[in-house]
């Protein structure tokens, strides 16, 4: 826990706490055609504290949905989105109390460049159109981000001589 009461404001205390999670999962995938496929992925998390009044930035919900469109065999088209549950946020001026932050919604565009099974290039825009909190983060609504990568897939089935 961050200790703001110093004038550096840099000193921190640890915090601790036993919780029992029970966590409620479920998924359901479809795929209609070769070149269509989709993921519906619902988790609830039932958590119980000891010491604390709850648990700190744990959601109780969370919703997952992703689809994919395959053109050929070289590139796709995808879209994910999520909506986090509700959170619970430490008040620091009142520390007995916590706050509880509203659910987030996510919306996360994908195309991918399949160069081989070895090798995949992936380009990804982040849509957030509410505000995200997450590890003391702030991202402000309506901004998007763009990020790219290069996925290796090592599960392939290849006989290497090595």
């Amino acid at each position: 826990m961050n200790d703001t009461l110093l004038p550096l404001e840099n000193q921190f205390t640890a915090v601790y706490d036993d919780i029992d999670l029970i966590t409620y999962h479920g998924q359901l995938a479809v795929q209609p055609s070769g070149k269509f496929e989709m993921l519906i992925d619902g988790k609830y998390f039932d958590f119980k504290t000891f010491d604390q009044p709850k648990p700190w930035h744990k959601p109780d919900f969370e919703i997952i949905v992703d689809a994919t469109y395959h053109f050929g065999s070289k590139f796709s088209l995808g879209m994910d989105f999520t909506v986090t549950g509700n959170r619970w946020v430490r008040n620091y001026s009142v520390p007995e109390e916590m706050t509880k932050l509203k659910p987030v919604a996510d919306l996360n565009l994908k195309m991918n460049y399949h160069y081989s099974k070895l090798l995949t290039f992936l380009l990804i825009s982040i849509i957030s159109p509410t505000e995200v909190i997450c590890s003391g983060i702030n991202i402000p609504p309506n901004d998007s981000t763009f990020s790219s990568a290069c996925l290796i897939n090592c599960n392939h089935n290849a006989n290497y001589p090595f």
